[in-house]
């Protein structure tokens, strides 16, 4: 037996021979020569990604080898009823595995009762998706939930089966082979962190079984917790303020990052590694593209920090990427971590030296900075923090998008607010105002989520639209008319005036304080909007939105729209009604899909018409663009004008692109020599607002809130 305590290639190497003699021959008998053949293979190809930092993590508390044969063989046992149309899938990605990159990927997110009832509603309703340009469908939790408050689904109570108000896993399997058959990808959610208290292991470890009590992490008393919350930010401090829960049938306090209905799993037992991977594997024999990682920062806890991002988190899911390859290789994981953006880019595996982790993280300060830049009318900020985001491994993609269930954290960067001259603290608080209509002249429509006063901390709810401007897109109620209401029916608050916003900038007639720019004199923000949903009084917000949205395609990755804002939907005014979400406003921005304003997409008169014609008409001029495919390089340019964000996409086959988005209230323009600049000599219009190139005196012009792509001929 080969014992490895040093983590040497070479003990590691001494391994893998015994593996492939062990292993070998019974890979072969249980999948056949060749795909024993393909295992054997992969089994080298990741071996180092597996047992490098399993002998890191569990080194000092168990035999390394003996724990790496366990996990093979759970691996081979995944792969041996592996359903064969999977396995063919497989051998076409190992093929291709840059399939996942291509520009015609768009993406579209929902939770399935939302959109479909169920997940056989959801199987009807796939002709519309197909007429909106998707080929990536991400499906919110749909696994088992606890019955109640679960936070959205993601207090998961059997990872092996279908919320049954869904369906059933026969249900999604069908899903799923009306999807392969239309060219659309499936992303399902597997929550890592913590199940529900009702979840089985759960219950075990309170009727007093020793072995799932340590799957959790239990203090017999309030020491280790009070040390650990001295550091730990609260992540709903108004509803479940706290890191710690006192369960008597523990006999102490069980971790609850989230809600006290959610147990945080230890993963420094490697048992609970193991039962995940199983979790993992079986669900990967039955999605097959996409698993989406929940809450993967906060896998691994340490005395003294925050508790998230932690070096043992990425080793982790850099071991279970290795033995998920080595039983369903077509699968691709997808990190969840909305996190600092210096820590962002390591979840794609771009640390010091490369190792392969997720394939797709979200972009979500991206999707922060042009919330910033539209509140503000400068892209400055962006610009600035976007240029110094390490770049992502070619092999991997970003998922870029603009809204989506959560709320939205304002994750801008103290070093980079000062960097254009304001204060970190400050802007948070602006955007978090503006965004709740807070703000004298704000546009927006949102609330505040989870304002937490000690620190001064506030988070935004809101459908995209709501925070656009767009009232038609809400005829059953816009309860913030009046700019110091907010969203949720609360009392009227004037934020103190923001010293950096867009006076300095343009001292002409852009400050977001500046009612002559966002008030009266803005067709498209807070005038009345006609209850059928036409277009009068909402044009500016439907500009805002697609130029937001022309950046979240074209930036690079796979653009993601989130249910209801290709139609332009407004906030679900009435989320409060239902006890379950009364204490959690992100429902706000969770409302049902508005089916009526669907049968209104093919009318330009309306709302829905305009939203969804122009949304479309973004996917399908991606489509025929190679620069904007994942992998790609995006470098961000500094133009003459502040309002304007610019930068160029580039693949290593393609001609450049240049897009360019105006953060403003009026025309903007740059110099054509920001067109040299990204490599274009002869510019040719791709796709606009005005569908057409507006060039003169030697300036590319933009319309407010407008934005272009241009290439060379």
């Amino acid at each position: 037996m080969v014992d490895i305590r040093s983590s040497s290639r070479q003990a590691a190497a001494l391994l893998l021979r015994e593996l492939v003699e062990t292993v070998g021959p019974l890979a072969r008998a249980r999948l056949g020569a060749l795909e024993g053949e393909a295992f054997l293979a992969r089994l080298e190809q990741v071996h180092l990604d597996v047992v490098e930092p399993l002998d890191v993590l569990y080194g000092t508390r168990t035999d390394t080898a003996e724990l790496v044969r366990g996990l093979v063989d759970v691996a081979l046992d995944a792969a041996a009823v592996r359903p064969w149309p999977l396995r063919v899938l497989d051998r076409r990605r190992e093929v291709d595995p840059a399939w996942f990159q291509r520009a015609g990927m768009v993406g579209y997110a929902c939770y399935a009762d939302r959109f479909g009832g169920t997940l056989a509603g959801v199987r009807e309703r796939l002709d519309y998706l197909t007429e909106l340009g998707v080929t990536y469908l991400h499906l919110m939790p749909l696994l088992a939930t606890r019955t109640g408050p679960n936070d959205g689904g993601y207090a998961v109570v059997d990872y092996d089966a279908v919320d049954p108000r869904l369906g059933t896993m026969g249900d999604l399997e069908a899903l799923g082979a009306d999807l392969r058959d239309r060219g659309i990808a499936l992303c399902v959610d597997l929550v890592l962190n913590h199940t529900a208290r009702e979840h089985r292991w759960a219950r075990l470890a309170a009727a007093g079984d020793p072995e799932h009590r340590d799957f959790y992490l239990v203090f017999p008393d309030r020491a280790l917790p009070d040390a650990y919350e001295r550091t730990l930010p609260e992540v709903f401090p108004d509803t479940a303020p706290g890191s710690f829960t006192r369960v008597p049938e523990l006999g102490g306090w069980v971790w609850t990052t989230f809600h006290d209905y959610q147990w945080d799993l230890d993963y420094t037992n490697p048992a609970v590694f193991t039962a995940m991977l199983r979790t993992m594997l079986d669900l990967a024999n039955r999605v097959r593209d996409v698993l989406r990682l929940d809450a993967v920062p906060f896998l691994w806890k340490r005395m003294g920090t925050d508790c998230q991002n932690q070096p043992e988190a990425h080793l982790l899911v850099q071991a279970y990427r290795g033995l998920t390859r080595l039983a369903a290789p077509g699968v691709l994981f997808k990190a969840e971590a909305i996190v600092a953006p210096d820590m962002l880019v390591q979840y794609l595996g771009a640390h010091d030296r490369y190792r392969p982790e997720c394939d797709l993280a979200y972009h979500n300060q991206l999707m922060v900075l042009l919330w910033s830049s539209l509140a503000t009318r400068d892209a400055r900020l962006a610009a600035r923090a976007l240029s110094r985001l390490r770049p992502a491994p070619a092999t991997t993609g970003w998922v870029t998008y603009l809204r989506c269930h959560d709320d939205i954290g304002w994750a801008v960067a103290d070093s980079d607010a000062a960097a254009v001259g304001w204060h970190g603290s400050d802007h948070r608080r602006f955007l978090a105002d503006f965004y709740a209509g807070r703000y004298p002249g704000s546009f927006a429509r949102g609330a505040v989520f989870q304002e937490n006063e000690a620190t001064g901390d506030a988070r935004t709810s809101g459908m995209a639209a709501a925070l656009c401007g767009i009232a038609a897109g809400n005829p059953a109620g816009d309860a913030a008319r009046d700019p110091g209401v907010t969203a949720a029916g609360g009392p009227r608050a004037t934020a103190a005036a923001d010293p950096r916003a867009t006076a300095a900038a343009d001292p002409g007639a852009t400050a977001a304080g500046d009612p002559g720019a966002t008030g009266a004199a803005d067709p498209g923000g807070t005038a009345a909007a006609d209850p059928a949903g036409t277009v009068a009084g909402d044009a500016a917000g439907i500009d805002r939105l697609e130029t937001l949205y022309s950046v979240v395609f074209s930036y690079g990755g796979i653009p993601v729209l989130w249910m209801g804002d290709e139609l332009g939907l407004g906030n679900d005014e009435r989320w409060a009604e239902d006890p379950l979400h009364a204490d959690d406003n992100r429902w706000l921005h969770r409302p049902p899909m508005d089916w009526a304003a669907a049968a209104r997409r093919t009318d330009p008169g309306t709302v829905a018409g305009q939203v969804f014609g122009r949304l479309r008409a973004l996917a399908e001029a991606r489509k025929g663009q190679l620069a904007l495919r994942s992998g790609g390089e995006t470098t961000v340019l500094v133009p003459d004008d502040p309002h304007v964000l610019a930068y160029r996409r580039r693949h290593q086959r393609s001609a450049p692109l240049l897009a360019l988005a105006n953060f403003s209230d009026d025309w903007q323009s740059v110099d054509l020599g920001l067109a040299a600049a990204a490599g274009i000599r002869e510019p040719v219009h791709v796709h606009s607002t005005r569908r057409r190139l507006d060039l003169g005196e030697g300036r590319i012009h933009l319309p407010a809130w407008g934005f272009a792509w241009i290439t060379t001929r």
